[in-house]
């Protein structure tokens, strides 16, 4: 271990594509205007997980667009996640296909890899329910 990994520990990019690389998932190098992101996927659809800031908090984004006939549609169940901190949008496509946008922000998470790797469970066992 180098001099300054002693002082300073992992970078947020080094801990992200580890626990991509845990999970399975896909790891994006980001560019200066867009930021690293992963990928994973629950049954049929991707989620993103990136970071992105508001005023001088930092925000771990979780999000997915789910096809809304193959969303198991349950008004008590979309206000549990609604309680549990995931945002649920209903859209309308151009192309005539309805999908639901859910989104969860957690603050602080963005070096911490045990709690990145449980949001990441978290929000895909709640896609997962929400599925057929």
């Amino acid at each position: 271990m180098s001099f300054w990994r002693k002082i300073f520990g992992y970078s947020q990019r080094e801990i992200w594509h580890q626990v991509a690389k845990d999970k399975g998932a896909r790891f994006i190098f980001g560019t200066a205007m867009e930021g690293d992101k992963i990928e994973y996927k629950v049954k049929d659809n991707f989620v993103t997980v990136y970071i992105t800031t508001k005023g001088n908090s930092w925000y771990t984004v979780f999000e997915s667009y789910i096809n809304q006939t193959d969303l198991f549609v349950d008004k008590l169940y979309i206000n549990s996640l609604k309680k549990k901190g995931i945002t649920v949008i209903p859209l309308k496509e151009t192309e005539g296909r309805d999908y639901y946008f859910l989104q969860m922000k957690d603050e602080g998470i963005q070096a911490d890899s045990v709690l990145l790797k449980e949001r990441m469970d978290f929000f895909g066992n709640a896609i997962e329910k929400a599925l057929k």
